[in-house]
């Protein structure tokens, strides 16, 4: 994230200064709003939690942090540049995070794809079969379902017939 946190901001710094303002040059108020840019990712990335475990195992909950993270990132750094007085230019600014949320998006797709790749290829979980079958059962395989990279659910136990012809798609052993 941090690659793409500064690749969007100096790309957008060099597509601005060679197509809109060429007279624009890299000086000191640039390098100190690179340095806060990056701060205030890591800063808006810990406060909403993005990179937890539980956050990550789960794939909507890490875009959705993803999201909460880039919007705070957006405001501190706003605040920032309004207190601080920067001149800083809104194309290099708003540009930059344009960039970086289609990068985002690009890398968190490539991130599930990947995760999902290798847990097809990988059985580092432990196998889990439940006891019975009821409501209660479900939630619990669901679960287990969601971790996949943890658990590798197998099925249900269950010595009720009747329960195997309602529920013909569950995993029942």
């Amino acid at each position: 994230d941090l690659l793409i946190i500064n690749f969007s901001y100096l790309f957008s710094f060099y597509i601005v200064a060679t197509f809109y303002h060429q007279d624009m040059i890299w000086n000191n108020r640039y390098l100190v709003g690179i340095v806060a840019y990056n701060l205030i990712w890591l800063f808006s990335s810990f406060i909403m939690r993005l990179y937890t475990q539980n956050t990550f195992n789960v794939i909507e909950s890490f875009f959705r942090h993803t999201y909460r993270a880039a919007l705070v990132h957006f405001v501190l750094f706003m605040a920032f540049l309004f207190f601080t007085k920067s001149n800083i230019l809104q194309s290099v600014f708003l540009s930059s995070f344009v960039l970086m949320a289609v990068f985002f998006v690009i890398s968190r797709f490539v991130l599930v794809y990947t995760r999902e790749f290798l847990q097809k290829r990988t059985t580092k979980g432990k196998k889990i079969a439940i006891l019975g079958y009821n409501s209660t059962a479900e939630k619990l395989a669901a679960y287990f379902q969601k971790r996949k990279g943890d658990y590798i659910f197998e099925g249900f136990f269950d010595d009720d017939i009747s329960r195997i012809a309602l529920r013909s798609k569950s995993n029942f052993i």
